[in-house]
């Protein structure tokens, strides 16, 4: 009879013991599931406005270019016009000097690449923050059958332990999507 209720006690005590572990498990994936999520928000704050900077940037100094060779060839055109072939000669000497320069610095104007490159970029982020959320969500529901389901709910009463909330708690300016703003290149 005594090795009866001992053999009892030791299931138990095992049974506990591994639904106490499950448990513990399934609540540790819950949590890096939210910490991956908060991961990749951060990533879309740091990463999308340096991007934007470096779109800005590249438009600004292709813009310039731009507008110093459309200066330069007006010259051009403006001193053969007059039959000021000394400042036709100058302004072209400029212009040659601005494309060498150009094309020394920025062997391949990039500005299409870069808005390119962003756009990837912001789909990316999405994508692997929506995946991040789904593996949260489904860690939770995991974690939540198992304290619902009895015999775990026990031990789950016993730890303590309560259902968590599907929705992961962003703080609101995570929540936020990241401003692409590019008025300021008008």
């Amino acid at each position: 009879m005594w090795w009866i209720i001992l053999i009892v006690v030791v299931a138990l005590v095992l049974f506990y013991v591994y639904e106490h572990n499950r448990l513990q498990r399934l609540n540790m994936q819950v949590n890096q599931s939210g910490s991956d999520i908060d991961v990749q928000l951060k990533k879309r704050a740091d990463l999308i406005p340096n991007l934007i900077s470096t779109v800005k940037g590249a438009v600004n100094a292709e813009r310039g270019t731009l507008e110093r060779v459309t200066k330069y060839r007006t010259q051009i055109l403006d001193g053969v016009d007059k039959k000021d072939y000394n400042a036709a000669l100058q302004a072209s000497n400029n212009l040659t000097t601005v494309l060498n320069a150009t094309a020394e610095s920025y062997p391949e104007l990039h500005t299409n690449q870069n808005f390119m490159q962003l756009s990837e970029t912001m789909t990316t982020i999405a994508n692997q923050i929506a995946s991040c959320q789904s593996a949260y969500n489904s860690c939770v529901a995991d974690y939540n059958l198992a304290v619902q389901n009895i015999p775990s709910s026990f031990v789950a009463k016993m730890m303590n332990l309560k259902e968590k909330d599907a929705m992961i708690q962003a703080t609101s300016e995570e929540k936020q999507n990241v401003n692409v703003n590019f008025d300021d290149l008008k």
